[in-house]
């Protein structure tokens, strides 16, 4: 049995969930739902990996919902225990590290050769314990699985845990400008792809996360003060000892969840106000996000990955606090050089490109291979963007076509006022020549606009704005066919308000192209990418359902049977939403 929880030594630092210091046992009081355990893949024996389940959780999530709810459990439980007395030496690096740290979301929930939940941190390759992604990964997926199992007592369970990986990861901001710094070494899921200061993948997740655990603090604050106000109002209560004892104890640990939202709205709401505008400023390159700031030859590869931040906001139901038109541009540049420009379209996304050599980026394994799991990803972010932007055309529409979406205001509580977006420049974002109007910036997040409020920020001001850029005014005829459409064959059902153009009413922007001037419609986008897929692993190289975590050009594969291809239930996700 672990040992008994310490006592919490500030506010941010309250006792494991459960009183449990690691992750065993039943998770009794939860329904007997029982516990869940997967492998990574046939090569990587480690279960239920954080940072591949974060993809690969769509399908729990909408299939069997309280099973993942009782893997997040777990892993929120995970997150407390310590064990500094094991120390290995790194396979990546040579270097000694502990197995596990307290406040480190764990890499994995251990091996079929040890004691799965007792002995976590089977991973042994790169030091976990720094890795950038795992945190803002599990906020994230917290806010997820609570938009699809709608339980507030599991959000109330975690919300400590959600409080002490935020506080462990801000710490990772080494400059005071609200964005994390990688650490030089492959500190991410990408574990052999070296990232060096701020980057476009761990910056775009940390950049949600702060937008997910403000909105998770939000609900918590809801609830917790609903049920105050009902205690208040004299219900009828129990003259039972037992349960007079347990009233005063839920009500004491709701006061302790109301002090750590409140904590967490202070602390975070100025940090994501400051993040998001580095972000932009830092790492937009023109038509893409760099891979990461260091200023070396990686830095301006095109990374298929590059808006997971945005992929998953969008998934929990956020609006992104990244520039939507900045998005929705860089997977059109995605599309046009990492599946399109490689192997013909007939591979699926490749992680890593150059336009200098226009082939994958040869400067990693992982740089060079296309990830299944990744790819899926891509294409749900394509139709996550392609139906945002849908839902502003259809609600010009509905107001009569004639107010534009530059009526649209850029202020926090969404008054009129034109806004602007993107640049003009040769690519590092530094010379803006006017604007193009009509999109809406971040301050439409209600969790930036809070925030902005928070921090003094003029409220009419859009915290999160990069500068103006030039750009043609919104087109009025229909969008021309995509360069995927040869790939599709016309086999792709669209719906029937869609078929002359990606987005009826809103028009696709012409500075959402690539360098030749097409522009690209992510509906049809998101489909050929993953149909690259099917290409090449059931026909031409013949995986069939043993999908590979990777495949190179030359079909060359790693590990079979593997987990993060269960993100095709990402594309579900967004299909249905």
């Amino acid at each position: 049995q672990p040992p008994p929880p310490r006592a919490p030594s500030q506010l941010g630092d309250p006792p494991p969930p459960g009183g449990a210091g690691a992750c065993g046992g039943s998770q009794c009081g939860f329904g007997g739902v029982g516990q869940f355990l997967y492998l990574e893949g046939h090569e990587y024996l480690m279960y239920n990996t954080y940072d591949v389940h974060f993809y690969a959780s769509f399908a729990l999530a909408m299939l069997w919902p309280e099973l993942q709810l009782s893997v997040q459990r777990d892993f929120a439980a995970a997150v407390w225990a310590d064990d500094r007395r094991t120390v290995r030496r790194l396979l990546g690096s040579g270097r000694l590290a502990p197995r596990k740290v307290s406040g480190a979301v764990p890499h994995d929930l251990g091996s079929p050769s040890e004691e799965p939940w007792t002995k976590i941190n089977a991973y042994n390759f790169q030091d976990v314990a720094q890795w950038k992604d795992l945190g803002p990964k599990f906020v994230l997926t917290v806010l997820r699985d609570y938009r699809a199992a709608g339980s507030l007592d599991f959000v109330k369970a975690v919300f400590p845990t959600v409080a002490r990986v935020m506080k462990s990861t801000a710490r990772y901001d080494l400059d005071g400008d609200g964005l994390i710094e990688n650490g030089g070494f492959p500190d991410q899921t990408y574990d052999i792809w070296s990232v060096t200061g701020p980057s476009a993948y761990t910056g775009g997740l940390w950049v949600s996360a702060l937008q997910a655990a403000l909105e998770l603090a939000r609900i918590v604050l809801e609830a917790t003060e609903a049920t105050a106000k009902g205690e208040a109002k004299g219900g009828a209560k129990s003259d039972a000892k037992s349960d007079a004892k347990s009233d005063v104890k839920g009500e004491m640990a709701d006061r302790v969840l109301r002090a750590l939202a409140k904590e967490t709205q202070l602390m975070y709401g100025p940090m994501l106000v400051k993040a998001c505008g580095t972000y932009e400023s830092k790492l937009w390159g023109g038509d893409c996000y760099r891979y990461d700031a260091s200023g070396t030859f990686q830095s301006t590869s095109i990374m298929a990955d590059q808006c997971a931040g945005t992929w998953y906001a969008r998934a929990c139901g956020l609006e992104p606090a990244t520039l939507p038109a900045r998005a929705r541009r860089a997977l059109s540049t995605v599309f046009k050089h990492n599946v399109l420009g490689f192997g013909g379209g007939r591979r699926g996304a490749v992680n890593g490109f150059r336009r200098d050599s226009g082939r994958a980026d040869a400067s990693s394994m992982q740089s060079r291979e296309v990830w299944t799991g990744t790819t899926y990803a891509c294409a749900s972010a394509m139709l996550q963007e392609w139906g945002a932007l849908k839902q502003i055309g259809d609600a010009e529409k509905a107001a009569g076509g004639n107010a534009g979406v530059g009526s649209r205001g850029s202020s926090a509580s969404g008054g009129n006022g034109s806004s602007a977006d993107g640049d003009k420049s040769g690519g590092d974002g530094s010379s803006p020549e006017g604007h193009a109007h009509g999109e809406i910036l971040p301050a439409a997040s209600p969790q930036v606009a809070a925030a902005a409020g928070s921090s003094g920020e003029s409220a009419s001001t859009p915290p999160c704005s990069a500068p103006p850029c030039s750009g043609p005014a919104l087109r009025s005829e229909p969008v021309s066919p995509a360069s995927g459409d040869a790939l599709l064959g016309g086999r792709i059902p669209r719906p029937a308000a869609a078929r002359n153009a990606a987005v009826q009413g809103a028009r696709e922007r012409s500075e959402e192209c690539g360098d030749d001037g097409a522009e690209v419609d992510l509906w049809e986008a998101a489909f050929a990418t993953v149909r690259g897929l099917w290409l090449s692993g059931w026909n031409e190289l013949g995986y069939w359902f043993a999908t590979p975590e990777a495949w190179e050009l030359n079909g060359n594969y790693r590990s079979l049977g593997y987990m993060r291809p269960l993100c095709v239930w990402g594309m579900q996700w967004a299909l249905e939403r």
